[in-house]
């Protein structure tokens, strides 16, 4: 069996309690007290119940409290997807959306989702909302069934 990590020492148990105390993260208050019973002298195993973890997660945030001290106790939020706007996209977007619709040049009186989304993709004026609905509606291709086809083409045989 391995040697447990050594806590660094430039902390004391009530040090790290007071920490724990001041700290708003719960999540890091429980590692700071799991920790703090590791400079008591608890067993790791004793000290990971104390912070609701196992001794293997115990050592992980051991190793992160030697390198980067209490801080380093506070998770970390994932990156996230990339913005799928760049700066310049948000910028026209906002622009569009500051200046308002003209009714008689946009053909609507207020922006919806789907207006500015047709105004950004094509950067030009709005096609009627009639239009819009029957886009939307269309089958975009693929297979479609017999009575849909003799209806969009009347030539065609109809298919079994």
């Amino acid at each position: 069996m391995g040697q447990p990590i050594v806590v660094r020492t430039d902390f004391t148990a009530v040090e790290v309690r007071r920490l724990a105390r001041r700290a708003k993260d719960s999540d890091q208050v429980r590692r700071l007290l799991a920790i703090a019973a590791v400079l008591d002298g608890a067993s790791r195993a004793e000290a990971a119940k104390v912070g609701g973890m196992d001794r293997q997660t115990l050592r992980d945030w051991v190793i992160r409290f030697n390198e980067q001290g209490p801080d380093g106790l506070i998770n970390v939020p994932a990156p996230g997807a990339p913005a799928k706007l760049n700066k310049g996209h948000r910028a026209f977007l906002a622009r569009i959306v500051d200046e308002g619709p003209v009714p008689a040049v946009h053909g609507v009186v207020r922006w919806r989702a789907c207006d500015l989304i047709m105004r950004w993709r094509f950067s030009r004026p709005l096609p009627p909302a009639a239009t819009w609905r029957r886009r939307q509606r269309a089958p975009v291709g693929g297979a479609t069934g017999a009575a849909g086809e003799a209806a969009i083409r009347p030539q065609a045989p109809r298919r079994l």
